[in-house]
C-alpha cells in the first residue's frame, strides 16, 4: 500500500533517454508505476474483448443470411430473403446499442466503473453463448473441413431466433463501448496529457487486435460453423472481465466517488433510467436544432454523421450481402472487415504522427470523400464465370476478398 501511495504523489514517472533504436516501452514511461499496472490490465482486457467481438457480427450475419436466403431460381422454401432479415437484425442491434449506453447512467451512479464494465461484458458473454447452446440442442455439428455452408451440419433452430439475441447483444455492446471510455479517467485521473497518451495507446492496440481478429476469423468460422464459433467470444469476454477486475482505483478519487454516490443514493434506478432517456432525446433535439440552424455547423451532418452510418452499413450489411449474392457464401466478409480495420489503424497512426502539424479535420474529411469512391470496385471484382446456380465459383471467394482488402483499407484510412 505504501508503494501505491508513493506512486500517487508522483506527477509523472521518470522518462529514460533512449539509447538508440525503437523504445516500445516509451509510451508507458509517462505514467506512474500503479498507472502502468492498471493500464496494462486495461489494454489486455480491451484486446481480448476486440478479438472475441470480431467473430460475432460475421456469425450472426452468416446464420441469418445463409439459412433464409432466397435463391435467384427459387431453390429455397422460405419466402423471406435472408438479406432483408439481416438488415433488420443489424438495425435492431445498432438501435439497442443506444439503449445500452443509456442504461449505464443509473449503474455508474451506484457502482464503480470497472465493476459495471465487468458485469456488462459478462452479460454480453452470456447472451452470445446462447447461440452455440441452441445449436447443440437442435442437433448442430461442427462441420470441420466440410465448411460452414454444408447444411447437414446445421442445427434445426429457426434463424429468426437470432433477431432478439442480436438485439440484446446490442444492449450489452452499447454498455461496454460507453464504459470503456469512462474507465481511463479512473486510471489516470483528469490529467489531459496522460489521457491523450493513454487514448492513443489503447486505440492503437485496439485496432491491431481488431485487424488480426477480423482478418483470420474466417478460418475458425469455416471450421466450427456459424453457431459453434460463438464459443470463442464468451471465453475472450470472461478473460477480459478477469483482467479488468484487477484494476485498482486511484486512492485520491475515493472521496469524490463516495460523495458522488451519496448525492444520488435517493434516486431509484427506474427514475434514473427515465431521466437518462429524457436527457438523451432532449439533447438530440436541441443538438440537431443548434447544428441545423447554423451555417457554420450544418456541414457536420454530411461530413460526420452520414459517413459514420455508411461505414457501419459497409461493414455490417453490404459486405455479407455482396458476398452472398456474388459467391453464395458470407464467411470471407471478415477479410474485408480486417482490411477496413487495418485502414483505420493506419489512419489513426497518421493522425498521431502529424497531429502537431495539421490542426483541422478538413483534410481528413476531403481524403475520406475521395477514398470512399473505391467502393465502386465491388461490382467488378469477381470472376464472371458463373456456376449452375448463377454464382461466381466459390473457390475464388478468398482470392477476391484478399484482393479487395487493400481497397477497404484505403476506404477506412480517411475515416
Amino acid at each position: 500500500m505504501s508503494n501505491d501511495n508513493k506512486d500517487v504523489k508522483e506527477t509523472t514517472a521518470p522518462v529514460e533517454k533512449s539509447t538508440g533504436g525503437i523504445d516500445f516501452l516509451a509510451p508507458f514511461r509517462y505514467f506512474t508505476k500503479s498507472e502502468q499496472r492498471n493500464l496494462t490490465l486495461y489494454i489486455i482486457g480491451i484486446m481480448l474483448y476486440k478479438f472475441g467481438y470480431e467473430s460475432i457480427n460475421a456469425s450472426m450475419n452468416g446464420i441469418i443470411i445463409n439459412r433464409l436466403f432466397k435463391y435467384p431460381k427459387g431453390l429455397a422454401k422460405d419466402d423471406k430473403s435472408g438479406i432483408e432479415v439481416n438488415a433488420t437484425a443489424v438495425g435492431l442491434n445498432l438501435a439497442c446499442q443506444v439503449i445500452g449506453s443509456l442504461t449505464i447512467g443509473p449503474l455508474f451512479k451506484r457502482f464503480h466503473a470497472k465493476n459495471v464494465l465487468c458485469c456488462a461484458i459478462l452479460g454480453f458473454a452470456t447472451i452470445v453463448a446462447t447461440v452455440p447452446v441452441m445449436e447443440a440442442l437442435t442437433g448442430g455439428k461442427i462441420p470441420g473441413s466440410a465448411g460452414s455452408k454444408d447444411s447437414k451440419f446445421w442445427g434445426t433452430f429457426s434463424a429468426y431466433n437470432i433477431l432478439p439475441i442480436f438485439a440484446i447483444c446490442g444492449i450489452f455492446h452499447g454498455m461496454v463501448e460507453l464504459m470503456r471510455r469512462v474507465v481511463p479517467a479512473d486510471i489516470v485521473g483528469g490529467d489531459a496529457g496522460k489521457l491523450k497518451r493513454m487514448d492513443g495507446l489503447v486505440h492503437l492496440c485496439y485496432e491491431i487486435t481488431g485487424t488480426v481478429g477480423a482478418t483470420f476469423a474466417y478460418v475458425w468460422i469455416g471450421y466450427f460453423g456459424w453457431g459453434y464459433v460463438l464459443c470463442l467470444p464468451p471465453i475472450c469476454f470472461i478473460l477480459a472481465a478477469t483482467s479488468w477486475s484487477f484494476i485498482i482505483p486511484r486512492p485520491e478519487d475515493h472521496q469524490a466517488i463516495v460523495e458522488f454516490r451519496e448525492a444520488h443514493k435517493d434516486q431509484s434506478i427506474p427514475a434514473a433510467l427515465l431521466e437518462g432517456f429524457y436527457s438523451f432525446f432532449h439533447s438530440v433535439f436541441f443538438g440537431a436544432k443548434l447544428v441545423m440552424s447554423q451555417r457554420a455547423l450544418v456541414w457536420l451532418v454530411p461530413a460526420y454523421t452520414l459517413p459514420l452510418v455508411l461505414h457501419r452499413y459497409l461493414e455490417n450489411t453490404l459486405f455479407p450481402n455482396y458476398l452472398k449474392v456474388t459467391f453464395d457464401s458470407t464467411d470471407a466478409q471478415t477479410i474485408l472487415v480486417g482490411g477496413s480495420n487495418f485502414g483505420e489503424l493506419l489512419g489513426a497512426l497518421t493522425v498521431m504522427i502529424v497531429a502537431k502539424h495539421v490542426h483541422t479535420p478538413i483534410p481528413w474529411l476531403r481524403l475520406d470523400v475521395i477514398m470512399i469512391s473505391f467502393v465502386w470496385i465491388l461490382p467488378f471484382m469477381y470472376n464472371p464465370t458463373l456456376n449452375a446456380k448463377g454464382f461466381a465459383p466459390i473457390a475464388d471467394i478468398y482470392t477476391v476478398c484478399w484482393q479487395l482488402a487493400p481497397f477497404m483499407s484505403l476506404i477506412s484510412f480517411g475515416w
